[in-house]
């Protein structure tokens, strides 16, 4: 018996670097396939309809149904479901314009290809960012259940790039590469603008090179794009803002799983006026984002805490968003794969592994009954589960924070005690 363990072992130990991740690709082949057959990419289309409004001067915002018929349709879907969903700034989709040379259903099954690549290769650089090991095997885990990045691929969301780009950004500011840094959080930011909230940390961090890149990226993005989309369509783009950003309604479906879901949703038990509810919001996502700075003070340098201030960063952003929709909370393996880290690497946490499984198993409930829950009375709270994640997330790397902080406080009057007896 002896033996035949020693054999497991060696087996098992030598070949689990890639059995998981293979496992992890596996999952998301088949998933991408079964995608791409029943044709789900409904998000992919609402781009694609961007590019081709690009392609034929139309103003998305602003497309007329004989326009949108126009533009081909897309069979098995319903217009409105295409045909006013684009939120995306003008550089966006005319950066869909050459997915448009290929028929929709083609272009699709590329875009879900080409989606797993980035999600896997997201992974990849986390696991690699953070130190391999052990926590290289529990990310790879955690990225295989996780039920938002299912989500983005069935919805051909953009998500997964988004994630590659800011897991770039991560690595890249852990090893001092500014410059690649900044066009990793350029480029996120220019798939998706909710990342451009994190170029303040990294100027708060005096990472000023990064900062500038990053800023440059999506001034370039901008400017390249004025002369072949028109002004007009930015123009329309600042007018439709609120309709962009849904920041001044309550938006109470379970795909909104943002901090302001959650309390907009408890209008339905607890009834007020609309404004009583907004005015809430607001002052959570004050309270939040102060929380975030103090918990990040002071400005200046901090390599040592930089890994757990990206990660605190990302689940406040997710959750102070207007509409932070499910598969958006793909994001958070950022911060889950710092939390991995420091569970396979510190023993004295070994309780982290409490908030990572019961913050996957809340994503893993709403994402796969989402459909049921909101059956349920009375309605609200039992449709957050992503938010509770979100949550869940942003706390435990807070209470790590006040750790390392208290440390420091300690480790400063021994140091200055030994410095004291070397004098003498």
């Amino acid at each position: 018996m002896r033996f035949l363990t020693r054999v497991r072992d060696c087996v098992f130990g030598a070949h689990l670097h890639w059995l998981v991740p293979a496992g992890v690709a596996l999952v998301y082949a088949l998933w991408g396939g079964y995608v791409v057959a029943r044709n789900k990419t409904i998000d992919f289309y609402v781009y694609y309809t961007g590019g081709l409004a690009v392609r034929h001067g139309y103003d998305i915002l602003r497309l007329s149904q004989e326009e949108y018929r126009a533009l081909g349709g897309f069979p098995g879907y319903a217009e409105d479901e295409i045909c006013y969903q684009n939120r995306y700034p003008p550089f966006f989709n005319l950066a869909m314009v050459p997915w448009t040379l290929m028929p929709p259903r083609a272009a699709a099954a590329v875009w879900t290809g080409v989606s797993i690549l980035a999600f896997l290769g997201a992974v990849w650089v986390l696991a690699r960012a953070l130190d391999g090991g052990r926590a290289s095997h529990l990310i790879w885990v955690l990225a295989g259940l996780s039920l938002p990045a299912l989500a983005t691929l069935h919805a051909g969301q953009v998500n997964l790039f988004v994630l590659l780009f800011l897991a770039a950004a991560f690595a890249a500011v852990q090893r001092g590469r500014t410059v690649r840094a900044g066009l990793a959080l350029g480029v996120a930011a220019s798939l998706k603008l909710s990342p451009a909230a994190l170029i303040p940390y990294i100027l708060w961090r005096k990472q000023w090179k990064t900062a500038l890149v990053a800023a440059l990226v999506l001034a370039a993005a901008l400017t390249v794009s004025i002369p072949l989309v028109g002004v007009g369509q930015y123009v329309s783009f600042v007018q439709n803002r609120r309709l962009i950003s849904l920041s001044d309604v309550l938006v109470l479906t379970p795909t909104n799983q943002s901090l302001s879901g959650l309390i907009g949703r408890l209008s339905v038990a607890l009834p007020a006026p609309e404004e009583v509810y907004l005015q809430a919001i607001w002052i959570v996502r004050l309270v939040l984002v102060g929380a975030t700075i103090g918990l990040c003070w002071p400005p200046g340098a901090a390599p040592t805490r930089l890994r757990l201030e990206y990660g605190l960063a990302i689940a406040a952003l997710l959750l102070i968003l207007p509409f932070a929709w499910f598969h958006l909370l793909v994001l958070l393996l950022v911060p889950q794969a710092v939390l991995a880290q420091r569970l396979c690497t510190r023993g004295g946490e070994r309780w982290l592994i409490v908030p990572l499984a019961v913050a996957a198993l809340l994503q893993a409930i709403h994402g796969l009954f989402w459909h049921q829950l909101p059956a349920w009375q009375p309605y609200g709270l039992q449709v957050s589960g992503g938010t509770y994640a979100a949550l869940i997330i942003w706390g435990t790397l807070a209470a790590l924070l006040v750790k390392e902080r208290r440390a420091a406080r300690r480790r400063a009057p021994d140091a200055g005690a030994a410095a004291a007896n070397e004098e003498r």
